[in-house]
């Protein structure tokens, strides 16, 4: 029995091996190929040709000033496809990426924070004086400061307004008795 089930194992390993060798050996038509990735752009201000199921009249032109982008703005503006991330990209047709800019001031303000004290932490669990960075593990206990205030102490070092709600909340996900 042993046997048969090392002769399986062995089998199992060799038609992965060979399924990874055949994709490996065939990938460059599946990602370079039109007809099966359909967001492969085209060459500047040329359409793609030959997409099945788009009509030619609705076939994308990309602009070919390309060169005269020269941030996130143009070229969203000229017209090119942005990745939803977070920040936001824009990609041209040539390749070049462009990121959005985002900074802390283009945010709106954390109504939660105040008296020049900042939430920061990966996962928002942290009041403080300014931007600290934490490891990003997340405990259930964090959950407990989304609706916090953070605000300056009477000791002039920031902290978390300790209601009966967060009080109760923090006992909870720790487990612990009130």
């Amino acid at each position: 029995m042993k046997h048969a089930v090392e002769i399986g194992v062995f089998f199992t390993i060799a038609v992965l091996i060979m399924g990874v060798a055949w994709w490996l050996s065939h990938a460059e038509s599946f990602i370079l190929s039109p007809q099966l990735a359909p967001s492969v752009q085209p060459p500047l201000g040329k359409p793609v040709q030959g997409l099945p199921d788009v009509p030619p009249d609705t076939q994308q032109v990309f602009p070919s000033d390309a060169a005269n982008i020269t941030d996130f703005t143009d070229c969203v503006a000229a017209g090119y496809p942005v990745a939803e991330s977070f920040p936001r990209q824009c990609r041209t047709a040539n390749g070049r990426l462009f990121v959005e800019d985002v900074t802390v001031d283009d945010a709106p303000p954390n109504s939660r924070a105040r008296d020049g004290c900042v939430i920061t932490g990966c996962s928002g669990q942290l009041c403080a004086d300014e931007e600290l960075v934490s490891t990003c593990e997340y405990k259930e206990e964090y959950a407990c400061y989304r609706n916090a205030l953070c605000v300056r102490k009477n000791d002039g070092a920031c902290g978390w307004v300790e209601t009966m709600e967060i009080v109760e909340c923090l006992a909870d996900a720790r487990g612990g008795t009130r």
